[in-house]
């Protein structure tokens, strides 16, 4: 294209950005970098927008801010994106003064805003943060929007504050299914078993009462509807309606036939979800990323290392599909679980340096299966490098480590993760003078 008459404007730029993220190619996104710079377009919010997003994904929220500051006029959605750069990767706080900045050089924030400040909460000690946050929503009237009603319930339960996750919860006409998960999961982390099993079933009874709707207005074979009934069926423990549903579908999509091979690889179906691969083949269906992840998860779950490792091969050589993130994880954690943690850490160290935490994660827990504590303290580093507070996985390694009887580095990583907990919170206010 460059070669070309046609030449790229700032749309192309960002697209291009966006899919360098995507595919975890930092080096093609600092080339991107220096190509936006020295072309004739300059730095205007799409692209900058786009920089910033892309920075943040590789957790360089520096890079981020240093374009977000080239920019003499930030608008609303590149304020939005240097705000959720920020809580993506858990500096809630530079995301709170970005915020308070925002507010009073005149840009109203909305309801993305809202949804970036409270990603980045995520322990106990940043409740009264949350708490401020939400009083700001019912005071702007975003109480009434329905996704920042969802991550307040995640955020309530996250910071174990059940009573106002609940009562976010009630609110809601019709939470999904991150919704309902969100409420259970913060329920179970709290030791409040009986309320978590009590609303589990309600999601059951809510998700039939759903289908009984579907069908009554004739919804059911929409093809969309289906596939979204069979991921909620499967997910609440009931496989079999789920494939009752996808039995009975007169028009099935890629979107359905995904979203029954990865019910079934949760089940650990593998054979019978590659059966459902073969047929999507067949049909003359071109699968898609999601079909991959489907595929890799349930030769994760199936322990099937053969299929695994060749429909990884098949993804890139025969269907032209890049491996992103979520692809790295199933298949790390199925070379790990096999035993294969050599191959599994020379294929995540050659992803480069800044490799998804989530990946690194999934070879950690591979060496605590394993009892390998000399990979686990190798990955451990790797993974715990940085600024980033990564809470939960230095609770695996402490865990790690006691089970070898290390009791010193147990003592110093128990004391970082007390320092988290403890730290004390700034006064905010909410009040503009």
């Amino acid at each position: 294209m460059i070669a070309s008459e046609t030449k790229p404007d700032n749309f192309t730029l960002a697209c291009i950005l966006r899919a360098c993220s995507e595919q975890l190619n930092l080096e093609a996104l600092k080339l991107v970098h220096r190509q936006v710079i020295v072309s004739d377009l300059g730095l205007d919010s799409i692209t900058a927008s786009a920089l910033v997003s892309a920075y943040s994904k590789f957790g360089l929220v520096d890079d981020a801010r240093m374009v977000f500051d080239r920019l003499k006029n930030h608008d609303l959605v590149l304020h939005n994106t240097m705000i959720t750069g920020y809580g993506s990767c858990g500096y809630w706080e530079k995301a709170l003064n970005l915020f308070i900045m925002m507010r009073r050089i005149g840009n109203q924030p909305d309801g993305y805003t809202v949804v970036g400040l409270l990603s980045g909460l995520t322990c106990s000690s940043l409740l009264e943060i949350g708490q401020g946050i939400h009083g700001y929503c019912l005071r702007s009237g975003f109480d009434s929007n329905i996704h920042i009603s969802s991550v307040l319930v995640s955020m309530y339960s996250r910071c174990g504050c059940m009573n106002s996750a609940y009562k976010v919860f009630s609110g809601l006409s019709h939470p999904d299914l991150v919704t309902w998960s969100a409420l259970i999961s913060g329920f179970s982390q709290s030791g409040e078993y009986h309320n978590a099993l009590t609303s589990f079933k309600k999601m059951n009874s809510y998700g039939v009462e759903l289908h009984g709707y579907a069908i009554r207005h004739c919804l059911h074979s929409e093809v969309m509807v289906s596939s979204a009934l069979i991921d909620m069926y499967s997910k609440c423990g009931f496989l079999d309606l789920a494939l009752k549903v996808f039995d009975e579908m007169p028009k099935r999509n890629i979107v359905s036939y995904n979203s029954v091979i990865a019910s079934l690889g949760l089940y650990g179906l593998a054979s019978e979800a590659f059966e459902v691969f073969h047929e999507v083949l067949e049909r003359g269906l071109k699968p898609d990323e999601s079909t991959f992840t489907a595929l890799l998860s349930a030769c994760s779950h199936g322990g099937l290392l053969k299929e695994g490792r060749d429909i990884f091969r098949r993804m890139r050589d025969d269907f032209g599909i890049e491996a992103k993130t979520e692809h790295y994880v199933h298949f790390v954690k199925l070379l790990g679980m096999a035993g294969e943690l050599d191959e599994a850490y020379e294929l995540v160290n050659s992803l480069g340096e800044h490799v998804d935490s989530g990946i690194w994660g999934a070879l950690l827990s591979c060496c605590d299966a394993h009892n390998d504590s000399k990979m686990a303290e190798i990955v451990s580093k790797r993974l715990l490098e940085g600024e980033q507070e990564r809470s939960n996985y230095k609770i695996m390694v402490s865990n790690m480590l006691a089970g070898n009887g290390r009791w010193d580095d147990v003592k110093k990583l128990r004391d970082e993760l007390d320092d988290v907990g403890k730290r004390k919170v700034r006064g905010v206010s909410w009040i503009e003078i």
